[in-house]
């Protein structure tokens, strides 16, 4: 059997109730990247974004029950200056960045760089922190068209991580376009093996950045590799500030989503989406 991977976020911004807390995530769930780090003016992570609603020892505390499940947990970068730093500025990045590994306790780091520009450095960076820190962490890096833009990079940072993950789902472009942006994609960096299809519950469902569930479970049932969900916290009938929320119970995406993932045994054997 082939394994089929399930990334499902967690953002920091979210009160509970209604949005569940971290250790809610359920542990059929194989990656939750924290949502979300930033980069300050000294190169130095912030987890402001992070730690809205939770202090960072609460956090700390649910990532150790999370990974005595087996799942793995990452720290999400956010920052459009990923991509332009200089020597001075990534030492300092790589430093702060090999801390947060410790002190967190995280499993790995999902590189978010948008907009994404031309780059001659990112790429170098990605491998510069991945042989700063211990032997097995993984890297993820989310993509959306934009990066068509810029296929030579693209295809490197594909080589530096793990997994690309689409978020093409702001507005959500419908099943078809979805499937041929994948496709391209897939040219790019050389086929389906690390293309994780992504998915929104961001609500409301009339808003555009919502995929429909019945969308959601064809892409988990037909995707390759797997399917990211953006995110647990939104993942509720009604979200904290009382205009957004999928309408459906809570919980109901990741259910469908792992749902969607379990029809069949070989991925290899499904064609590349659907």
């Amino acid at each position: 059997m082939i394994s089929r991977i399930f990334v499902n976020y967690w953002i920091g911004q979210e009160t509970s109730p209604p949005s569940p807390t971290l250790d809610q995530m359920p542990g059929y769930v194989d990656i939750v990247p924290l949502a979300f780090a930033t980069v300050d003016s000294n190169s130095q992570l912030d987890f402001g974004f992070l730690t809205q609603t939770f202090p960072a020892e609460q956090i700390q505390v649910w990532i150790k029950t999370l990974r005595a499940r087996g799942t793995k947990v990452l720290m999400s970068i956010i920052d459009a200056g990923l991509g332009s730093m200089s020597p001075t500025q990534q030492n300092a990045f790589i430093q702060s960045v090999v801390e947060c590994v410790e002190t967190w306790g995280v499993d790995g780091i999902d590189f978010d760089y948008e907009p994404p520009q031309a780059s001659d450095t990112l790429v170098p960076l990605i491998q510069a922190v991945r042989a700063a820190l211990p032997e097995g962490m993984i890297f993820t890096a989310p993509i959306y068209f934009p990066w068509l833009s810029v296929p030579t990079l693209l295809a490197g940072v594909a080589g530096a991580v793990d997994y690309v993950m689409t978020m093409d789902y702001t507005p959500y472009p419908g099943w078809q376009s979805t499937n041929d942006l994948c496709s391209q994609y897939a040219k790019i960096i050389g086929g389906w093996s690390k293309l994780i299809v992504g998915v929104s519950c961001m609500g409301p469902p009339d808003s555009g950045d919502f995929t429909p569930i019945g969308d959601a479970f064809l892409f988990a049932s037909t995707a390759q590799k797997g399917v990211m969900l953006y995110t647990f916290s939104y993942d509720v009938t009604s979200r904290n500030d009382g205009t957004s929320g999928t309408g459906l119970p809570d919980g109901e995406f990741t259910r469908k989503i792992i749902e969607g993932l379990s029809l069949i045994a070989d991925p290899s054997a499904a064609p590349p989406l659907g």
